[in-house]
């Protein structure tokens, strides 16, 4: 949005966690959605992990392991729908491929979407299952909690 502080913008980065408590009392995320500014955020870990991914390059024979790698086929495999750009292939090309000219302004995906987040930082739009789980949350055994989202998060 024009003319938003900095602390609008990091309020909006939150990830909305169902978790659930076993008959041990442990507890455990279920499930968790990430509106347009945490996914953006996440999806703009790829422009900052891309000299690791040359490192790892180097280093190793299998490029880019891990979460990265989850992040990276993400993007590559989000549909096109919720991309907000009309030219969907240079949007993530941007991402995939970052150069010092290649900031996106806006964002990379719509708003007004709940994208779904893994525990492996794959990132897919909502299914009839995130759905489910919404509807379970009305079940005692699982409670709904807002983390918010930042560099301090992400790091640890």
């Amino acid at each position: 949005m024009a003319g938003s502080s900095s602390s609008s913008t990091s309020s909006r980065r939150t990830l909305k966690l169902l978790v659930a408590r076993d008959q041990s009392g442990s507890e455990h995320v279920v499930s968790a959605e990430a509106e347009k500014g945490a996914a953006d955020y996440l999806f703009s870990l790829l422009s900052w992990s891309m000299p690791v991914n040359t490192l790892i390059n180097v280093l190793s024979r299998n490029p880019m392991v891990g979460c990265v790698r989850n992040l990276y086929d993400s993007v590559e495999t989000l549909p096109s729908s919720f991309i907000c750009h009309r030219d969907a292939r240079a949007a993530r090309d941007a991402l995939l491929r970052p150069t010092d000219s290649s900031s996106r302004p806006g964002g990379f995906v719509l708003a007004g979407v709940n994208y779904v987040v893994r525990d492996d930082l794959s990132i897919t739009p909502p299914s009839n299952i995130t759905a489910g789980l919404t509807m379970l949350n009305n079940r005692a055994f699982l409670r709904e909690m807002v983390v918010p989202l930042g560099d301090v998060q992400v790091i640890l």
